[in-house]
């Protein structure tokens, strides 16, 4: 998975938050299996904001242990999508 952050130029820096696109996510990983694909934008994660890709990865991996579910806010192909990812 790499993420890369998109900047709006329209957005003052001091009230942006981040939203990064997603690339090179494998068709057979964990990314894919809870439903992100490429060019995804992710929001963030159970309406929290997700300051950096490694905290992202972090979070995603320590999900299980902590929760039964959770949620990824995102847009693709430009409209907002929720995806509810849970754990068996």
């Amino acid at each position: 998975l790499r993420m890369v952050e998109i900047v709006r130029p329209n957005v003052p820096p001091n009230m942006a938050f981040p939203e990064y696109r997603l690339f090179d996510i494998n068709p057979e990983g964990l990314y894919h299996l809870i439903g992100l694909r490429n060019l995804d934008v992710l929001i963030s994660v159970n309406n929290l904001v997700i300051w950096d890709p490694a905290g992202f990865k972090r979070l995603i991996t320590l999900m299980p242990r902590f929760s039964k579910d959770f949620s990824l806010q995102i847009l693709r192909a430009g409209k907002p999508k929720n995806i509810l990812v849970t754990f068996q």
